[in-house]
């Protein structure tokens, strides 16, 4: 019972059966429409509309300069012949 392809004959593979592995890719992909549902349940108990603005006190503009500055070298002056167990 081989199929023929321009007259010739070819072997027939038999059909792959479904293993573990088909039925956790459905156990997945049930988890993620249940996850789905639960997502949009929550998240449709929340208004539309936005909460009233609050009065804040202003905020004060961070000081400019003085950030980033990087100091002077350490004067070569006081460790002469003491580094390094010399």
């Amino acid at each position: 019972m081989a199929a023929t392809i321009r007259g010739r004959a070819r072997p027939t593979a038999p059909k792959p059966k479904a293993d573990a592995y088909v039925g956790m890719m459905f156990v997945s992909l049930l988890a993620l429409i249940v996850g789905s549902v639960f997502l949009y349940l929550d998240y449709s108990q929340y208004d539309k509309k936005l909460p009233p603005m609050q009065d804040r006190p202003p905020v004060a503009a961070p000081k400019t300069g003085g950030g980033g500055e990087v100091p002077p070298p350490p004067d070569k002056g006081k460790d002469q012949g003491k580094g390094m167990g010399m």
